[in-house]
């Protein structure tokens, strides 16, 4: 409750200042909206803003950077392993198509890693890169020997879905630590911060799911991060490139139009 409180005395007091609409969610009020509003209203604003924040990322890190290509890479080759594991376990005849898609995400990963690493120089980026580098040589190899005697050795399959699951989990983390790696020192912290609180959280539960749960239960978190991210960007980096700012304007006004929605459900 006194956290509450305190959350939304200071969200308040931030919004006269910047004078700015925040619009905010309290503890102890009861929030719901329906699965239809979510789906139909909720979710395509949530997709745009998190599609906005890779290309502010992209923007920012400029023409060389590929750390968020590799970052979706790296989900599309996810995907397509889980797939592949969805579609072989239980029909193992028809395993050729989708093994083809994981094996060519794989590739492609492995050429932008190539391409990355060969114009870095920061030493904390390397280390990481190179981690992500030896995980998907380890991913290469096993995704080849898998496809070819897998399904004669019953208990290997199990062992090596929970082995190359492991190693995609890492390479996805890794690619989520160099994710801003090239972008200005002044606003880096700002966007790992909104990345970690809000974004990151969106992309995990609330884009793949089909229910409001959990958007109502984490409101207030959600809310918190993003105001704290757009009042640190919006009025404390005068360096910050004006144009973008428009995008970030952009975003407030989705984020205050999903509340806007919860709030009057």
């Amino acid at each position: 409750m006194f956290r509450n409180i305190t959350s939304l005395i200071f969200l308040l007091l931030w919004g006269l200042q910047a004078k700015a609409s925040y619009p905010t969610y309290v503890g102890d009020k009861k929030l719901s909206v329906s699965t239809q509003s979510f789906n139909r209203y909720i979710k395509p604003q949530l997709k745009n803003l998190y599609n906005e924040y890779f290309y502010l990322v992209d923007t920012l890190a400029g023409k060389r950077s590929r750390s968020v290509e590799l970052y979706h890479s790296i989900k599309k080759l996810e995907k397509s392993w889980n797939d592949w594991i969805n579609v072989c376990s239980a029909h193992k005849e028809d395993c050729s198509d989708v093994y083809k898609k994981m094996k060519s995400s794989q590739q492609k990963t492995e050429k932008i890693l190539l391409k990355i690493l060969a114009d870095e120089k920061k030493v904390k980026s390397l280390e990481k890169l190179n981690e992500l580098s030896s995980l998907n040589f380890s991913l290469r190899n096993r995704i080849l020997a898998f496809k070819d005697d897998i399904f004669r050795f019953p208990k290997r399959w199990k062992k090596e879905t929970t082995i190359i699951s492991g190693i995609l989990n890492r390479m996805s983390v890794y690619s989520e630590m160099i994710l801003t790696k090239d972008i200005n020192s002044s606003f880096k912290e700002d966007f790992d911060y909104v990345w970690v609180h809000f974004f990151k959280k969106i992309s995990l539960d609330l884009l793949k799911d089909k229910k409001p749960g959990y958007l109502v239960s984490r409101l207030e978190e959600l809310n918190w991060a993003w105001n704290t991210f757009h009042m640190k960007i919006s009025k404390g980096q005068k360096s910050f490139d004006r144009k973008l700012l428009n995008t970030i304007k952009i975003m407030h006004s989705r984020w205050n139009s999903v509340l806007k929605i919860i709030l009057n459900s």
